[in-house]
Parts: C-alpha cells; structure tokens; sequence
C-alpha cells in the first residue's frame, strides 16, 4: 500500500528522511542515486524532509521528494533506510528505522558506529557517494529472503536494546553507578 501510494509497486526503495542539508549528508544521497540510478532501472529513491535553500532535488523521474510527510508512512514504502550523514552523535531516525525493521544502510560516522558494534545489524560505507552507490546496489541484489532475514534482525535488535524502556533500564543503572562510585547510596 505504501509503495502504491508513491507509484512505486515492483520497485526496489531506497529511503531517507531528515534534513537536505550538508550534515547529513542529502548532497551525498543526491550523489549516489545518480550513480545507482544510471545502473539499475528497478530502484527508486523516496525522500522525506522539508526541501531547504541550499539544496534543489535531483530532477529525475525515480527521485520523489515526499517533502514533510509522517515517517512512518515513508518507512512501510522502503525496501532499505540511507542514513548518509557526515556527522552524528546518536541519530533518532535511525531508531525510528529499526523500530520498523527498515534493514539501514549508514556512513561509518558517530553513533552509526555504536550501534553497529553494539548490534552488527548496520551495513556502513566509508562516507564517499562510491561507497554508498555500491552499497545500495549490493542490497538491491539480495534476494526477498535475504532483505526479510535483514528486517527481522534489526527488528530483534531495536526491541532488545533500543526501545524507551531498554534507554530507561540502561539510565537507571547508570544513576545508580554514579551515586554508589560518590557513595550517596
């Protein structure tokens, strides 16, 4: 139904949602669909996000900019998340992914790092517009069994470890560690 509704059926999804700026990274994403796209008639790319100033879309037919729509119903239409951005702490949409089971591909930057040490359910480039074109491609290539095994395990992964309740346990602890190592318990 997702698909459907953006003209999509029968195609592959690449995804992103987040700011169009520099940071994170939508000028390498405009960069690499133009390489993906050239290559592979069957992957489109669904954008989310307000459109700022600095950055026009890519005008191409298998380029859809959603604009400021819910995640969540871009998310059901992705086949896998890109998460291109040069620089993060720790990026709450890629929690929003995972809690979908939308299989994520990132820059090797920040928290995209952690949480793939933590979980190895990420698959990361090395931050050029190459990597990340090749990337998508190569999931492109896997196949429905292999994409689905993708979405069940960062799925798991989220649940085990990423839920509101999991950050709550971990921060709890974390309070209690403090005072026991000041001695204020």
């Amino acid at each position: 139904e997702a698909k459907k509704k953006y003209g999509l059926e029968g195609k592959f999804v690449a995804g992103y949602v987040g700011r169009h700026n520099e940071i994170k990274g939508y000028d390498i994403l405009k960069e690499a669909a133009q390489k993906v796209l050239k290559q592979d008639e069957r992957i489109c790319f669904l954008i989310g996000g307000l459109q700022g100033n600095v950055f026009q879309p890519l005008n191409h037919e298998r380029w859809i900019e959603a604009g400021w729509v819910n995640p969540a119903d871009l998310f059901m239409a992705f086949d896998v998340f890109v998460l291109p951005n040069r620089m993060t702490y720790f990026d709450l949409v890629l929690l929003e992914a995972m809690s979908m089971g939308v299989p994520v591909i990132a820059s090797r930057t920040g928290g995209n790092k952690t949480v793939q040490e933590h979980t190895d359910t990420l698959i990361l480039y090395s931050n050029t517009a190459d990597a990340l074109a090749e990337e998508i491609i190569r999931f492109s290539q896997k196949t429905p069994e292999e994409r689905d095994a993708a979405s069940r395990k960062i799925q798991l992964e989220y649940e085990q470890n990423y839920t509101t309740m999991k950050f709550a346990q971990r921060y709890h602890k974390l309070l209690h560690q403090i005072y026991a190592d000041y001695h204020y318990i």
